[in-house]
């Protein structure tokens, strides 16, 4: 086989490795083990932690949706609206290393409702994110258009039948950020 042959098979190969539906995965168990399984996740979001900003991009921003109310806001400086208070300063969260991975599927019920779904780590491709909702206006505030460009995808972490966390993750030439925490419950 000549050079350019050579050449051309080791392109493809690396073009391969770029569209593997694992990477995503791959980086997910990565950043669950640092930040998540068996930790005080809302904490280190309320402290900007390193250990969590290091998974996020300065120039596409991060942030939590809660809701105080019927609505669900986007927080995206500050204490991210975590309400802790004295001698409470956020649950740790369940394990998450042995909990299956489910590819391109959403839990079934789970998040006002017991679910009816296995445990485990649900993630699929994403158009969009939750509306931010801006309250003087009466009306959403639109993804900015970086964001619609980019490829999404969504996370929940569900256990003991319910979901415990839902994340959203963007890819930016080949690495994963994480973009937003959705919080909100079910008064939203």
């Amino acid at each position: 086989m000549c050079i350019f042959g050579v050449f051309l098979n080791f392109v493809f190969a690396q073009s391969q490795k770029k569209l593997n539906p694992h990477h995503f995965e791959i980086f997910l168990r990565k950043f669950l083990s640092k930040t998540y399984s068996e930790k005080k996740f809302d904490s280190l979001v309320y402290v900007s932690s390193p250990i969590v900003m290091s998974f996020t991009h300065k120039k596409l921003g991060f942030g939590r949706f809660w809701n105080r109310g019927v609505s669900c806001n986007l927080y995206k400086s500050g204490n991210f609206a975590y309400a802790f208070y004295d001698n409470h300063f956020g649950e740790i969260q369940p394990q998450t290393t042995k909990l299956k991975f489910y590819r391109e599927q959403n839990p079934k019920d789970g998040f006002c409702e017991e679910a009816s779904s296995p445990d485990g780590i649900y993630y699929k491709k994403v158009e969009d994110f939750p509306l931010d909702w801006d309250m003087e206006k009466s009306k959403p505030i639109p993804t900015s258009a970086k964001l619609k460009k980019l490829n999404k995808k969504v996370v929940y972490i569900q256990t003991e039948k319910w979901i415990k966390k839902t994340l959203y993750f963007v890819q930016l030439g080949k690495k994963w950020f994480l973009i937003y925490i959705d919080d909100c419950d079910c008064s939203a």
